[in-house]
């Protein structure tokens, strides 16, 4: 079940799930990331739950009626290669029947490549370091008229 989480952003679960997809996987980041979202009226959170326990996270953003951009996805570490992460995003295509993009670095672009996501190169500077970093597009579905 993927539901909307924000109001949940101070459960221990939750922050441990996040500590996995901000930088250095440290518990402080994903703590200072979740009270952006609190604070941030158009960031959206949901999570994926299963026997009532949440065991994956999806931050999101919905631009109108143009794309939905993924700000952060996690899966618990022993929920992990279970497809539950695009699972999530499946499930956002089918809430917001929307393209969904991402930017995401070396380590997790081969998670959106495996699902359809086209993907591309580019260069990102943060003061004087220069670091790859991809942008990944999935088109929102067609759907058939029967």
């Amino acid at each position: 079940m993927f539901i909307d989480i924000k109001s949940q952003l101070d459960n221990p679960i939750v922050r441990q799930i996040m500590s996995a997809c901000v930088y250095k996987n440290s518990l402080d980041a994903a703590i200072n990331k979740l009270v952006q979202y609190l604070n941030h009226p158009t960031w959206s959170m949901y999570g994926w739950l299963e026997n009532g326990e949440i065991i994956g996270i999806c931050g999101f953003e919905v631009h109108q009626t143009n794309r939905v951009d993924i700000l952060h996805i996690a899966v618990s570490g022993d929920a992990r290669k279970r497809g539950i992460g695009s699972a999530m995003l499946t499930a956002l295509q089918e809430l917001f029947c929307l393209p969904l993009k991402a930017e995401t670095d070396d380590d997790a672009v081969e998670f959106y490549r495996k699902i359809g996501f086209e993907t591309t190169a580019f260069q990102k500077t943060k003061g004087t370091c220069s670091f790859r970093r991809w942008v990944c597009v999935l088109d929102s579905p067609v759907h058939k008229l029967t």
